[in-house]
């Protein structure tokens, strides 16, 4: 999950014009990008870096301002996702589901990373994206956007609820398409499209992979934890979440405390959960251990990623 936290002046690390999710337009903020744990017995915020924009990275008089060590380099927000992955694979935290939006599904490397890491993902796609899909006449090279007009019929949507609203179920229609990848269509490389019930001209876009013969309410399942993470923002905010007033890079790389238990509040889920361990930056672990254990575990094993700023925690 990306982050922004609107603030004045243009001295803090990694400040500037940039789109923040909490405003929901262009703001002058700060960019984290966050990781999520998500069990069966609850949910939790484990990690966290700041995004350093490219004009930062190549700032010296900047950087040097701001305390910001010569060894951090300019990293997209995919690879700080894979760092974080990284960091809690470092600690042997069960994963096997990766969840995340468009920013990530966006990106071919991360996704090829995770095929190689063997965690299933279900990664949101722009609708621009690319892809070619087996279909009952044949093959399809074409944006998922038009995919899903062409290619899918009536009697391939199916409905089901990836998770529990405060109002109860939140149902959507889904429906899905195996994708080719490396010429043949393997059976786990998928084009799932997500259809909202009061206006079906809304859809979401998910590339997901997984394990052969894994059905498509399992796959609907991972795709509902990447919510929990804006959960996890909102009762972090409410926490102070962004109520922090420092600038440099020391200040803002801070080793997990104490206090990061009170940002990471564990709900239980009103249904069982799939067995299965979801991860979300917007990436989400789904199993039974709960993440305020992991938490605990986490801030005794993560080590400062060479030294890189990284947003404190309340």
């Amino acid at each position: 999950m990306i982050r922004g936290f609107p603030k004045r002046g243009r001295h803090s690390a990694g400040i500037g014009p940039q789109y923040c999710g909490l405003t929901g337009r262009v703001e002058n903020c700060q960019v984290g990008v966050f990781l999520s744990y998500v069990t069966a017995a609850g949910h939790a915020l484990i990690d966290r870096e700041l995004y350093l924009p490219e004009d930062w990275c190549s700032d010296p008089l900047r950087r040097q301002a701001a305390h910001i060590p010569q060894t951090v380099t300019f990293q997209t927000k995919p690879e700080l996702a894979r760092r974080m992955i990284q960091r809690a694979q470092s600690t042997r935290l069960p994963i096997r589901w990766v969840v995340a939006d468009t920013v990530y599904g966006h990106c071919p490397e991360l996704r090829e990373w995770l095929e190689e890491q063997g965690y299933a993902y279900a990664l949101a796609v722009p609708s621009t994206e690319v892809v070619c899909v087996q279909t009952r006449t044949g093959l399809l090279l074409s944006d998922v956007a038009s995919i899903a007009q062409q290619a899918l019929r009536a009697r391939e949507w199916h409905r089901h609820a990836p998770r529990l609203g405060s109002k109860g179920e939140r149902l959507f229609d889904w429906a899905r398409l195996p994708v080719v990848h490396a010429g043949v269509a393997d059976g786990r490389h998928w084009l799932l499209v997500r259809r909202c019930l009061d206006d079906p001209n809304e859809l979401a876009y998910y590339l997901v992979w997984a394990p052969p013969d894994t059905p498509l309410p399992t796959m609907v399942q991972a795709v509902g934890g990447r919510w929990h993470i804006e959960e996890d923002l909102q009762e972090g905010l409410a926490l102070g979440l962004d109520h922090y007033e420092v600038r440099s890079a020391p200040s803002l790389v801070s080793p997990y405390h104490p206090c990061a238990a009170g940002v990471c509040l564990p709900r239980q889920h009103h249904r069982p959960e799939p067995p299965h361990h979801c991860c979300s930056p917007g990436v989400c672990g789904l199993h039974g251990t709960h993440p305020a254990n992991h938490l605990r575990s986490l801030s005794r094993g993560f080590p400062i990623s060479s030294g890189r700023p990284r947003l404190p925690l309340p």
